[in-house]
Formats: structure tokens, sequence, C-alpha cells
């Protein structure tokens, strides 16, 4: 098992509540039997396939004064995207076996996890996302 580096270990409770967040108001029940989230102080977030998952700290960190006024959670929209982009990852594997791209399966998984008013942040990192119905 790869070790994770760089965790921001105090703001553990902020990823763990987004998680039970997301999966809590997904109208789908996917398997997330050993999903662990973790703020790192990296360049970019990764999930691995035994279940754990990095977001960047930057991202934790970034603020978006509008969507964070709509999304009213205690943690940003824009973490909150960018925890449902990964923990995607992690469910298209453990739901299909599959590891990798972003492909139907995996925008079939992240549409239901990902609130709406958010999905709009994965139109500006994978140009193609609209074509599986991203932000409709």
């Amino acid at each position: 098992m790869t070790q994770i580096r760089k965790i921001c270990h105090n703001l553990q409770p902020e990823i763990d509540s987004c998680i039970e967040y997301l999966l809590s108001n997904c109208n789908v029940k996917y398997n997330h039997t050993g999903v662990k989230g973790y703020i790192s102080d990296v360049r970019k977030g990764a999930a691995k396939i035994d279940g754990r998952f990095t977001v960047p700290l930057w991202a934790y960190n970034k603020k978006y004064p509008e969507q964070d006024k709509k999304h009213n959670e205690s943690f940003s929209a824009y973490f909150t995207y960018y925890v449902a982009h990964e923990l995607a990852h992690i469910l298209r594997h453990n739901t299909y076996g599959l590891v990798g791209s972003h492909d139907f399966r995996y925008y079939e998984i992240f549409i239901n996890l990902c609130p709406k008013h958010l999905q709009f942040f994965e139109l500006d990192y994978i140009k193609t996302a609209g074509e599986y119905g991203v932000g409709k």
C-alpha cells in the first residue's frame, strides 16, 4: 500500500463530513466500504484502488463566494466538488471493478454524487464531461 504524504490531520473531520454529506444526499446507494479521504498538501488529488483518495489543500482553501453562498455548507463549494470527483473514481472501482478514466460509468456515479449546482466545475476540468450529461 503506497503511503499518502503530507496529510493535513487537523482537517480530517472536514473531509469525513463532506464524504458523509455526499453519500447521504446521493439518490443511489453505492458500495463505499473502505473509503477514506485525506486532505494533503500536494499539487493534485488522486484516487487509489484500495479505497483511499486525496484532495489537495489548495482545493480545500479555494473559495468561490457566489457558489459558496448557494452551497450553504460548512465546507466550500469547490472542495465539495473535488471530493465528489475523487470519490466517484473510488465508487466506480467498487461498483464495476474498473480503474481509471472518465467514462460513462464514472459520470453516471459523479452525476448522482455531486450536487447539481457544483457540477459545472467538472466542465472546466474535463471538457467532454457535458457529453455524459454533466451539468444538465
